[in-house]
């Protein structure tokens, strides 16, 4: 299968299919085999923001990356995708309604549960045997997000025109920069810089980094396989994402820089902005809707003065001059009455 990746809307069939236009500036996503027959790598992305029924929950993204063989490294990062989103939508609910109830715990919950289900599958499949996966994902809510991450995949948080490297890869050269064996130049080129230390269903259980960062409306989630981070450079993330007039298209526009660059591997990235509070999207096009029909007064029920009716306006004018001239009348005759008394 030339595509592994499920699309936004549906969950099932290719990614290629356009991304929603109310979305695209929001969510982005784009998978390419590269330079390989196979595209190993998996992502799917479920944005909530418009959910009415969902308070907590504003989106879950992940990617993964397969490994194993031919048939076996896309079967693992396709597992991995299919169940997170599968099990995490059978249990959003009860976590909605709970904020009591722990993000962190969840998404260990759901990536637990993934490892030992693919572990499962390569013990039953002999066909699959030593397959495995990387699975980074991305939960996010009101002002917080939080990060599961099993494998050499990435997250980036972009924010104020700056990049930060939100994981730590677990590759054997990851480990020795941490030793002081080789400097982080060198580990950029070495020959065992794709060698992971841990994969989803590797081995029955698995030990899984969490983490959390507070997020503001404007900030941008990026999650990568390694095949676009080898070639693209975190400035040349950010230039892409200053001249891009979508997350969608940002996206488009760094994979087909990363084949470019000569990527020898698959390459995903996912993409996803912070929206504003909730209903400011709302109230900016009432009030562009207000200005383009040139409105001079509040509608009904409004703060404010009442609208008034047809004709109240005249009516009113009428029974002010009556009480003037009233007024007039009688000022005249008490005049009238002193004048003569006088006299």
């Amino acid at each position: 299968m030339s595509s592994s990746v499920i699309p936004l809307a549906q969950g099932k069939g290719s990614m290629e299919k356009q991304t929603p236009p109310e979305r695209s500036q929001r969510f982005g996503l784009k998978s390419s085999a590269g330079p390989r027959e196979l595209n190993e790598d998996s992502a799917f992305s479920q944005d909530y923001v418009a959910d009415a029924t969902q308070q907590r929950y504003l989106c879950l993204g992940a990617v993964a990356d397969g490994m194993g063989g031919h048939k076996a490294g896309e079967a693992a990062s396709n597992a991995a995708i299919q169940l997170l989103f599968r099990e995490f939508n059978a249990q959003r609910t009860s976590y909605g309604e709970d904020p009591a109830m722990s993000t962190e715990d969840l998404l260990f919950e759901l990536f637990s549960s993934i490892n030992a289900t693919v572990y499962d599958i390569t013990v039953r499949d002999e066909d699959l045997k030593g397959m495995g996966t990387t699975l980074t994902a991305f939960l996010a809510e009101e002002g917080q997000a939080f990060i599961a991450h099993v494998g050499d995949s990435r997250a980036y948080l972009v924010r104020d025109a700056s990049i930060t490297q939100l994981t730590e890869d677990h590759t054997l050269v990851e480990n020795m920069v941490k030793e002081n064996v080789i400097t982080r130049e060198q580990a950029a080129t070495h020959s065992d810089r794709h060698v992971i230390t841990r994969a989803i269903g590797v081995d029955q259980t698995v030990q899984i980094d969490l983490l959390s960062f507070d997020i503001s409306p404007g900030d941008v989630i990026m999650l990568c396989t390694d095949g676009f981070y080898d070639v693209v450079s975190p400035q040349d993330v950010l230039m892409v994402l200053d001249r891009s007039p979508s997350m969608q298209g940002a996206c488009e526009d760094l994979v087909r820089l990363a084949i470019d660059n000569n990527t020898t591997d698959n390459v995903t990235v996912l993409l996803w902005m912070v929206p504003g509070p909730t209903g400011a999207s709302d109230a900016t096009a009432d009030l562009a809707t207000g200005q383009a029909n040139n409105l001079s007064s509040p509608p009904e029920g409004s703060r404010g003065l009442p609208a008034s009716k047809p004709g109240e306006k005249k009516k009113l004018d009428k029974a002010t001059l009556a009480v003037i001239f009233t007024i007039f009348a009688i000022i005249g005759c008490i005049m009238g009455w002193l004048i003569a008394s006088w006299i």
